[in-house]
């Protein structure tokens, strides 16, 4: 058990940590005695070493040597771990000076299931002058985190390194699901730091209990996804799975979302593609067909109201950071210039629709969709080209097909057929472009490559893309959309 301990009285900071280790034997105690090493421990603390439990002493200086002990200090390092560390187990320690502020914080319960465990309130609070209530408090968190830590996470041949908060993580919904272990498989890594896994659970007697797809992540990310997770119910049922848990299962700055998988997706679209060219195709038309409503939805938009859209769409979808890599040969003034005439079509898009966000069957006739945290108003062709140009950009696909990043054609695009067929995803390719024209709608042929090239220009802000590929397809989309 690894305990952050936050007192500035080091005689209590002793004897405290004494009566930690007679009650609970051999423990990993770190220690901090005011506001800024606190705060220097809390944003060290690695996913890789994760803390299982928090003491807090309201009453602190705000830096070493400081006299200025303040319960305002402690109250900022409360505020930081409920709003930045959530579901860690955190124990407030206070005097009868401080009683106002605790029966405030009492009053703001965080409530939470303690490492998969019951739903309780995962900040407790205890008298330095009675500290049986803190060794109750303590008790409970130790014997939780022994019953998760009972929890087996099966990875076969498969390695798969797991930092510490991951690893709570799984486990505590493997426990909360009434289980004892889960069969683990690493689906993909993203370009955001999430990762998604297969889970599938066994209970006591062995049984299956339950086939799962965990997407893990930062919690900030995590959550909004969650909260946007009902945005495409529009869609054919089944297509967007269920959340088995109503909210994330978090701990720290990792977060898992949950969600069920009946029909046992054991693959991606990358895989089909690479696999079985035919059912990737099948594919690509189930979800030309999913989104027909959204598409059925949208609304054709011209003129300055168009131009202004556009402009927003380019400041949400390229990053201030990928921006101040665009070279100086590409003049994004110019394209709105062309653009203050152009017609769109907006509507609802997935925003993140790669290959590795589609889950298929064996038989390549079921897709589920697994990443909801990109949803929201976008031109209506959007999804579609953007599933076929991460075939440039995302990791899977340059493991894959690493041919698809070699040679000089990408500074053709669009006009790459031949290139795609070399690469053998021509089929894929062409079934995309089948899609993006039956959903064009009134959009300007302008506007279909100033799409591709945001898309392009929004890779810039990652290091482990191929900066000449994303410029090679920004720069071929500018040319057409200035024109000869």
């Amino acid at each position: 058990m690894r305990i952050l301990l936050i007192e500035d009285d080091n005689n209590l900071k002793t004897g405290f940590k004494e009566e930690l280790r007679k009650f609970f034997g051999e423990l990993i105690i770190l220690d901090a005695s005011n506001k800024i090493d606190a705060f220097a421990l809390l944003n060290a603390n690695t996913t890789n070493q994760a803390v299982h439990l928090i003491i807090l002493d309201l009453h602190l200086p705000s830096e070493p040597g400081s006299n200025d002990e303040s319960v305002q200090h402690g109250l900022d390092i409360h505020k930081y771990i409920v709003e930045e560390l959530p579901r860690i187990p955190l124990l407030v320690l206070s005097g009868e000076a401080q009683s106002a502020h605790v029966g405030e914080l009492m009053k703001q319960p965080q409530l939470g299931k303690l490492f998969g465990g019951e739903k309780i309130n995962l900040c407790g609070f205890a008298d330095k002058a009675s500290p049986l209530p803190a060794i109750e408090f303590i008790r409970g968190v130790f014997d939780n985190l022994a019953a998760v830590s009972k929890i087996k996470l099966i990875c076969g041949f498969e390695l798969i390194r797991l930092k510490d908060e991951e690893n709570i993580v799984l486990k505590s919904f493997v426990r909360g699901q009434t289980c004892i272990s889960a069969q683990l498989a690493l689906l993909t890594d993203g370009l955001s730091g999430t990762r998604v896994f297969l889970l599938t659970l066994y209970s006591a007697s062995g049984a299956l209990t339950l086939n799962a797809v965990a997407k893990l992540g930062p919690t900030t990310e995590i959550f909004a996804e969650a909260a946007k997770h009902s945005l495409l119910g529009s869609l054919r049922i089944g297509c967007v799975p269920h959340l088995i848990e109503p909210e994330p299962v978090a701990y720290g700055r990792v977060s898992g979302l949950f969600m069920r998988n009946a029909d046992g997706h054991e693959k991606d679209l990358f895989d089909c593609i690479r696999n079985n060219q035919s059912n990737a195709v099948k594919i690509v038309e189930l979800l030309q067909s999913d989104f027909s409503q959204l598409v059925a939805a949208a609304a054709t938009v011209s003129g300055p109201p168009a131009l202004q859209m556009l402009r927003n769409f380019f400041d949400a979808t390229v990053s201030s950071d990928a921006r101040s890599k665009i070279p100086t040969d590409i003049a994004i003034d110019l394209v709105f210039e062309v653009l203050k005439n152009a017609t769109i079509v907006w509507g609802r898009q997935h925003g993140d629709l790669h290959a590795a966000n589609v889950l298929v069957n064996d038989q390549g006739t079921r897709a589920i969709l697994i990443d909801c945290a990109d949803i929201g108003e976008r031109p209506i062709c959007f999804d579609m080209i953007y599933l076929e140009l991460m075939l440039f950009f995302h990791p899977k696909s340059v493991k894959l097909f690493p041919k698809i990043v070699q040679g000089t054609s990408t500074s053709n695009w669009p006009e790459m057929i031949p290139h795609y067929k070399d690469v053998q995803v021509a089929e894929f390719v062409d079934a995309c472009r089948n899609w993006q024209n039956k959903a064009v709608g009134a959009t300007s042929q302008e506007v279909m490559y100033f799409i591709a090239l945001c898309i392009s220009l929004r890779q810039l802000k990652y290091s482990d893309i191929s900066t000449q590929v994303a410029l090679n397809i920004a720069r071929a989309c500018y040319k057409k959309i200035l024109g000869p």
